[in-house]
């Protein structure tokens, strides 16, 4: 939990569940586990620039890291003594630290650890100016980093590469670079990453959405950090919100027939703002399962086809970044249930379609309230539900949807016959069958009202349109009764 939280820049809550396992490893004396918090901690709060607590909790994990025998930690431990004393400005403490992580991870072939304290490595000769070193040993680190699957520190490494390459003026291996940096972060969706490492890179940012390098990536990252405040060291906010007073959570309009559209306050929000269309269908997958899931269950409704690891750390980013594009409590987790916060304001236009349809089924209704409500219903179906998303949990909702609006077509033809709005009633009905040809109840009446009104060159022509559409779409001639009505219907008297 300490790791996921800390990968989305939730510092204060990674430090709270790192604590935790600390004081029980501690009290367990499993020395390993002390000394892998405590790293850990270490990580924290040199994010949170606490260099002070980051020195203690790292050679704390020195000491422990040594009492189990545990190589591994031992590097981790001092790859981050190496870069607490590169953000205090001392390179020479930094790179004591460094070499004994280097020649520890090599002499047990530790690939990860060189990895990792190679790329410290290459930042700290980086700020000495001294750019063929830090390109020795940042592309050493990606090289290694790529083999192993290490996708997130690759993401941190290239982007420093991509510095140097910048630097020294290596435009193709620059650009190679920069293609590269784009598909990790779209493969791991960790665009948030980028922008909290971008850092004195900022250029790097900026020659890649000039240039256009990995679609609209960079552009994106740009606009972003350009949107950024500029204070550093700012704790982001945790998923794990207190639900907040109804009066001051803004109000969220959604609507989804067409394509989603969602304004907060009467603000659009952006694909920008969004950063990734799974981040959209994340929250409107919540927007129709109100109740909540938890987050197995929603990973397996979106992320089916990558692996665990993967997805989970895709989910976490989303929920972020929904958080982020709408407001702060947006999305809570609730008794182990991610859900909208349900103390928000979120008016769905599905939700409004389906209950204004249900009002109009209420018994005693006059035919022209019926007509008037179903209508109301149906001027909100604007196209098919989250048209452009193709993921497979909407498929049954786009077609119950869609149902719904050709029954209330129906329904509000009959109203309209009822009441000898004849010809209202036809372009109805056109309307109904323009979607779904080979609906025999609505072709049946259409030909029957055009018959009422002596339009019998018209009734023939949809009659023969619909046996087509029968034999195209569903391989059999239309029902007998309804050839039998519309050949008496059609005999010149």
């Amino acid at each position: 939990m300490g790791w996921l939280h800390f990968n989305l820049a939730e510092y204060e809550l990674a430090l709270d569940y790192y604590k935790r396992s600390l004081d029980l490893a501690r009290s367990a004396n499993y020395s390993r586990t002390v000394s892998m918090a405590t790293v850990n901690l270490g990580d924290v709060h040199v994010a949170l620039g606490r260099f002070d607590d980051a020195i203690r909790a790292y050679e704390e994990a020195l000491q422990a890291g040594a009492d189990a025998l545990e190589p591994r930690l031992f590097c981790c431990a001092n790859t981050g003594l190496g870069s607490v004393f590169r953000a205090l400005k001392d390179p020479r403490k930094s790179r004591f630290y460094l070499d004994q992580a280097v020649f520890e991870a090599r002499r047990l072939n530790l690939r990860h650890e060189l990895a990792t304290a190679g790329m410290v490595e290459g930042e700290l000769s980086i700020d000495l100016g001294d750019y063929d070193k830090a390109r020795e040993s940042l592309e050493s680190s990606a090289e290694i980093l790529k083999e192993i699957g290490a996708l997130r520190p690759l993401v941190r490494t290239c982007l420093r590469l991509g510095h140097v390459y910048l630097k020294t003026k290596r435009w193709r291996l620059l650009r190679d670079n920069l293609s590269a940096l784009a598909r990790v972060v779209q493969q791991l969706d960790s665009s948030d990453q980028l922008v909290r490492e971008a850092g004195d890179a900022q250029d790097v940012i900026n020659y890649a959405a000039s240039k256009r390098i990995g679609g609209a990536v960079f552009s994106s990252i740009r606009a972003r950090l350009r949107e950024r405040p500029s204070t550093s060291g700012k704790v982001m906010p945790s998923i794990r919100d207190p639900e907040a007073d109804a009066a001051r959570l803004p109000r969220v309009e959604v609507r989804s027939f067409g394509g989603l559209q969602i304004r907060v306050d009467g603000r659009k929000v952006g694909a920008v703002e969004w950063e990734s269309q799974k981040a959209q269908e994340f929250f409107a997958h919540l927007m129709c399962n109100r109740k909540g899931k938890d987050r197995e269950e929603l990973i397996e409704v979106l992320w089916p086809d990558i692996s665990v690891g993967l997805s989970r750390n895709a989910f976490h980013n989303n929920v972020y970044r929904s958080r982020r594009a709408l407001y702060k409590g947006c999305v809570v987790l609730d008794e182990g249930r991610y859900r909208l916060n349900p103390a928000g304001e979120f008016w769905f236009d599905l939700d409004e379609f389906r209950r204004i349809s249900r009002e109009a089924e209420a018994a005693g209704l006059p035919a022209d309230r019926q007509v008037a409500l179903l209508s109301e219903a149906n001027r909100l179906y604007a196209g098919e539900f989250l048209d452009g998303l193709t993921a497979d949990w909407i498929t049954p909702i786009r077609m119950d949807a869609e149902g719904l609006y050709l029954s209330n077509l129906s329904k509000i033809a009959r109203c309209q016959a009822e009441v000898r709005e004849i010809d209202a009633a036809i372009v109805t009905l056109g309307r109904a069958i323009d979607i779904d040809p080979t609906d025999v109840t609505n072709q049946e009446l259409l030909v029957r009202l055009l018959v009422h009104t002596g339009n019998l060159p018209e009734a023939r022509k949809r009659h023969e349109s619909f046996r087509q559409a029968m034999r195209d779409e569903l391989g059999f001639e239309p029902p007998r009764d309804f050839s039998t009505l519309c050949e008496l219907a059609l005999t010149p008297r």
